[in-house]
């Protein structure tokens, strides 16, 4: 289903006083997950007026959800609107929850007070616990248009599954050298500066910053993968796809612990193959 019929869907929804009050909405971020949500909210709130709906965001050098920060939220849940007689709350990157955040949140998102829309947004739905993704109704909204399209598809990634794999680690690494050279071009006064244990530190800080980034490479195409056979199994459902996402993850470990992409990606790809129709 294109993402405009979903929105449509979910204001028929909103119309007919049936929008469930826990929604996922999944996919990747430059589809303006956020920004759907929030147009989602507003309508369901019955108001351009934003004091109650509210925003829980990643915090801290870290990037994840706190407990601190998750208690506030629960305690919010809780206390009466303040104009629209109900309240909508969004959390952004709900896979960067700690898991004693997320243990903590679970009561609330199964028994939350009357008049209140929670919608989760996430990349990652795969990170999410079992138990949060058992309460929600997920949503799944796909590139389209102008947008980013998956960059995974059977006729380009096992026609050579070797070179696919080669490419995309060289590609990576170009990426990676490039973005790091640019960090320290960027910091180079600084670092010339600084005490030698503070220029360890910068240099660590730009090493981990430059990680992050390189690993959205991979979680991108990681998850058109995942999109690609949710799609297949929502359309083929007599097919067996049941070990894509255990196999996306043993992927995923494999590289975060520091292995080479491009074996991890022949590996899956070649699982991958032997799911399509012999002809």
């Amino acid at each position: 289903m294109e993402n405009a019929a979903i929105i449509k869907r979910l204001e028929q929804q909103i119309d007919a006083q049936k929008l469930p009050h826990l929604l996922l909405f999944s996919g990747f971020k430059d589809i303006g997950l956020r920004s759907i949500a929030e147009n989602v909210a507003k309508r369901w709130l019955n108001s351009s007026q934003v004091v109650d709906l509210h925003l829980l965001t990643p915090e801290g050098k870290l990037g994840m959800h706190s407990i601190q920060a998750v208690r506030r939220f629960i305690e919010e849940v809780n206390l009466a609107p303040y104009a629209a007689g109900k309240k909508a709350f969004i959390i952004d990157d709900a896979e960067r929850m700690l898991p004693t955040s997320a243990n903590a949140l679970l009561k609330t998102l199964e028994e939350p007070p009357k008049n209140i829309l929670i919608i989760l947004l996430s990349s990652h739905i795969d990170r999410l616990l079992p138990t949060i993704l058992s309460r929600c109704q997920t949503i799944r909204f796909c590139p389209e248009g102008t947008q980013k399209h998956p960059i995974f598809t059977p006729k380009n990634s096992f026609s050579d599954i070797a070179q696919f794999a080669k490419e995309f680690q060289k590609q990576f690494d170009a990426k990676k050298k490039a973005h790091e050279a640019d960090l320290k071009a960027h910091f180079a006064a600084v670092l010339k500066e600084s005490a030698p244990a503070q220029r360890q530190l910068i240099e660590q800080e730009i090493e981990g910053t430059v990680s992050v980034a390189a690993m959205q490479e991979v979680d991108e195409l990681l998850l058109s993968i995942q999109a690609y056979y949710l799609e297949q199994e929502r359309k083929n459902p007599n097919r067996p796809f049941g070990n894509v996402l255990s196999w996306i993850r043993q992927a995923k470990q494999a590289i975060e612990r520091s292995g080479p992409i491009q074996h991890a990606l022949e590996s899956l790809l070649l699982q991958l193959k032997g799911l399509e129709p012999h002809r």
